[in-house]
């Protein structure tokens, strides 16, 4: 087992209990968890109780006594708009987070890129979209992975295509197959 009794994460840092963290019965944070060495990104696509929009991210770094410590909430600055960064799947690689959204405007979807600072603040993030750019039932987002300078995101709407993005020397994801 790779986390032990004593590696659990209390989800419900900061609240006095963690039903906070359920909608209409079933629990959002931690609908999809990715880890990379010491830091760990948890998936929450709703934000709050009264609304189905604007999820987040939560990344987590791992201290040197096991405890797992809440680092950032991920949103995005279209936050508040229709699902907007709901973060239906998570990714990360070093210091960069790919947090997919396939319900942005209205199931076109997106895919949100933040990148760790040299101060150690996550930055972004960039938006990716499908290359359509139209609003429609692509589900852009509906899975996401990274690996060194490469972002695969997934759509599975009106088509069935993964995307492939590399980081230029600009430090900007670029769309080269799909």
């Amino acid at each position: 087992n790779f986390l032990g009794e004593e590696d659990k994460i209390d989800v419900g840092y900061g609240m006095e209990d963690n039903s906070n963290w359920v909608y209409d019965g079933y629990p959002i944070l931690g609908y999809d968890i990715a880890i990379f060495e010491k830091s760990m990104v948890v998936g929450m696509p709703i934000m709050t109780l009264t609304s189905i929009s604007g999820g987040a991210a939560y990344v987590f770094s791992l201290a040197p006594d096991r405890t797992w410590t809440h680092e950032a909430e991920l949103v995005a600055e279209d936050n508040g708009e229709y699902h907007s960064c709901d973060a239906h799947c998570v990714a990360i690689f070093g210091d960069t987070i790919v947090v997919g959204d396939y319900t942005d405007k209205v199931f076109s979807g997106a895919a949100y890129i933040f990148t760790r600072g040299d101060l150690g603040s996550w930055l972004g993030p960039q938006k990716l979209v499908h290359p359509n750019q139209q609003v429609g039932m692509y589900r852009f987002g509906i899975s996401v992975g990274i690996f060194n300078d490469t972002i695969v995101v997934g759509s599975a709407g009106t088509e069935f295509t993964t995307f492939f993005y590399m980081r230029n020397d600009a430090g900007t994801w670029k769309l080269v197959q799909k």
